[in-house]
């Protein structure tokens, strides 16, 4: 599997103990081999960082693996969760509110 750079975000924190929270988003490939054919399927991973004062530090980090077979959606995706500065923590909920919003487009175009 190759885990590709997608884009980073810093937030500064001004609740309970203020820091900031840096969020890396990546795009996951991996491919599917069989006799005659190569597929490409694509994830995403979400990495944070809490900075504190004092150099203190949490990190934190989600994978989901083969989402997606086209590098579009998956492309699509990771800007949503750039977006809404989605952490590890919310990723399975933006997969399903994504994979939600999907059949309903395709079940209004077909």
């Amino acid at each position: 599997m190759k885990r590709e750079f997608f884009d980073e975000v810093t937030v500064d924190i001004r609740e309970d103990e203020a820091h900031q929270m840096k969020l890396t988003y990546y795009m996951l490939i991996d491919s599917v081999r069989e006799e005659y054919c190569d597929l490409k399927v694509y994830g995403a991973e979400i990495d944070k960082e809490d900075m504190f004062s004092g150099g203190v530090c949490e990190n934190e980090s989600k994978i989901i693996k083969n989402l997606f077979f086209r590098y579009s959606e998956a492309e699509a995706f990771l800007k949503n969760l750039v977006r809404a500065r989605v952490t590890p923590m919310g990723l399975m909920s933006a997969v399903s509110e994504y994979i939600g919003e999907r059949i309903k487009q395709l079940t209004y175009e077909g």
